[in-house]
């Protein structure tokens, strides 16, 4: 399977679509939206979400413009380890919303794999 900068570009785009949906379906009168799309990023930071002719894009700016605070952040992909534990948690459910009732646990179960790198595997790491 062949997956093009396009591709990628709407997937994401339509994540923060539907991440701003929750967002607003939950109440949240503030969010912040971290994302390793520098091309995405770029082009609601510079305000180019109203002109473009990407409807994804466009919605973007419509959530946008609700009465509430929404902050855009590019984090780098390699410091997005939490991020991507949590899509890996729920990658069996492709095509759905996935909401993780406890997704603490994969994070302490990541900052543990991570932290056992530095020292020796200790057989009282708790498995998840």
């Amino acid at each position: 399977m062949i997956t093009r900068v396009s591709d990628v570009f709407q997937i994401e785009t339509q994540s923060v679509v539907e991440g701003l949906k929750l967002a607003w379906s939950k109440g949240f009168t503030q969010v912040e939206v971290n994302c390793d799309n520098a091309m995405l990023i770029d082009t609601i930071r510079n305000g180019f979400t109203s002109i473009s002719n990407i409807a994804k894009v466009q919605l973007i700016h419509e959530w946008c413009t609700k009465d509430w605070k929404v902050k855009f952040r590019y984090v780098l992909g390699k410091n997005n380890k939490a991020a991507d534990c949590l899509a890996n948690a729920a990658i069996e459910k492709l095509n759905q919303l996935v909401l993780l009732a406890d997704p603490q646990q994969y994070i302490t179960r990541l900052m543990l794999i991570i932290h056992c790198r530095r020292r020796p595997l200790s057989p009282y790491i708790p498995r998840f």
